[in-house]
């Protein structure tokens, strides 16, 4: 039993390391082609010549960006303009609907839960039963 477990644990070792050199073999092999690539490649103009390229797509890239990032900026802002503008004449909308609503209705609150309407023209009062005339008891003055 100690046996096997020691081969075992030798096989996982060996297996652990090949998958070790494997990997940098493939390394290798990657970095060759590269190099074989570039030295057949007829446009290539050396190390200096390439910095420069990739430097001034560099800067391409990076104005494009800046003009990519003011636009967005730019649309957003004119997003945000139009929903305030939206916003405003929907609010001015309601504030003429409002007081649409109380020249035609009178001016009532909007809840009636606890408070009396009073209509233009008449006074409230529960304490007397017609205007401006008292009553007595059982009788009527006229």
């Amino acid at each position: 039993m100690d046996a096997t477990s020691s081969h075992i644990d030798t096989v996982i070792s060996t297996t652990d390391s090949t998958d070790k050199l494997l990997d940098l073999w493939i390394k290798i092999l990657s970095q060759t082609s590269y190099t074989t690539a570039l030295l057949n490649d007829k446009s290539w103009k050396g190390v200096t010549q390439h910095e420069e390229e990739y430097a001034s797509q560099l800067r391409k890239f990076e104005e494009l960006n800046k003009k990519y990032t003011a636009e967005k900026q730019r649309r957003e802002q004119e997003k945000e303009s139009q929903r305030q503008k939206r916003q405003a004449l929907e609010q001015r909308a309601k504030e003429r609907e409002d007081a649409l609503r109380r020249r035609v209705y009178g001016n009532s609150s909007t809840s009636t839960r606890g408070s009396s309407v009073t209509r233009r023209g008449t006074t409230s009062s529960r304490s007397a039963s017609v205007r401006g005339r008292g009553t007595t008891k059982g009788t009527v003055k006229r």
